[in-house]
């Protein structure tokens, strides 16, 4: 897998910000809040908001255009899915939060081991299961007094990543053990061809240890991960529904301005004891809690990117009447 123009210039802003840590360093802590929660409200949550024309694309059986008898049933199902999550959040946040790694590791991977066509052809189960515990633990890892000052805040939680600490010495080692062991497997696998992916990868790593912990969260998720997440789905909603940019941004603003509501209701509840690891918390449930259906409707498009177009069916239309 080589990497793509898009790719290398995420690449490229990556080392500059990795640079640029000492700086980053210095900003307080509300500011690289806001600087997450806007990259979040420009990038991530528009692409998870597209939702309903990627289901409606990938659906078996496809209607000549999007009508609300078809969204009802995919709206349905989506918050239904979304609060019998936030429920088990409630219920048992370990628990919730042991759902988050999992499905934050095979999302995170499926996504980021596209090739340029935008298929995971080739990749299978296991690498992408390694890949995304990888990615967490140097996500969390280097990162872990700040992430048990997040995570603390729900007692719960905080109680059992406490157990961390009896691992003080070899923690530090993990992410760098699992990414030397995933550079020779797919060396070995992929030969030349596994320059780009390793190349990639590095550079995640690199810059998601060196810097802060915001930043290093809105660089993976809320740049990285959510322009490439939108590039394929533009490319897939262009294939099967001729979909143009503006389109997309039009489609886009009803489940954004909705997620955006849900977003804000939980940093408001946060915010009552301005208590800035409550506000983060917050958001990572949300963000959770958004993460569980969109998954769902993602895979479904990878796999089906890698198919080819059922006969007898055509691509919706959005036309000017469906724009309404």
């Amino acid at each position: 897998m080589n990497m793509s123009p898009l790719r290398t210039k995420l690449s490229v802003l990556g080392v500059a910000l990795t640079m640029m840590t000492p700086m980053i360093e210095r900003i307080p802590i509300w500011s690289q809040q806001i600087v997450l929660l806007m990259f979040i409200s420009l990038l991530g949550i528009p692409h998870g908001a597209l939702d309903h024309l990627v289901h409606l694309n990938s659906s078996p059986i496809r209607e000549n255009k999007i009508s609300l008898r078809s969204l009802v049933p995919f709206l349905a199902g989506y918050l239904l899915t979304m609060a019998s999550y936030a429920a088990l959040w409630w219920l048992s946040p370990l628990t919730g939060f042991a759902v988050f790694l999992a499905i934050s590791a095979f999302h995170f991977a499926e996504t980021d081991l596209l090739d340029d066509s935008g298929t995971a052809q080739g990749v299978t189960r296991m690498e992408q299961g390694f890949y995304g515990i990888m990615i967490l633990a140097f996500l969390f890892i280097p990162h872990l007094p700040e992430v048990n000052a997040i995570l603390g805040t729900w007692s719960a939680l905080g109680h059992s990543l406490g157990l961390l600490d009896d691992f003080g010495k070899i923690l530090p080692m993990i992410p760098w053990t699992l990414l030397v062991t995933w550079t020779a497997g797919q060396f070995l696998r992929r030969k030349q061809a596994a320059v780009g992916i390793i190349s990639q990868t590095w550079v995640i790593a690199i810059v998601v240890s060196f810097l802060p912990l915001l930043p290093a969260f809105t660089f993976y998720f809320a740049i990285w991960h959510s322009s490439i997440s939108l590039q394929a789905i533009y490319a897939y909603l262009n294939e099967h529904s001729r979909c143009t940019p503006r389109q997309m941004v039009m489609k886009a603003l009803p489940l954004s301005l909705l997620s955006l509501s849900a977003i804000g209701i939980l940093i408001a509840l946060g915010m009552m004891k301005i208590d800035f690891p409550r506000i983060l918390l917050g958001t990572l449930i949300s963000i959770s809690i958004l993460t569980l259906p969109h998954m769902a409707i993602m895979n479904t498009m990878y796999r089906r990117s890698s198919k080819p177009e059922p006969l007898g069916t055509g691509p919706v239309r959005l036309s000017s009447s469906a724009n309404h």
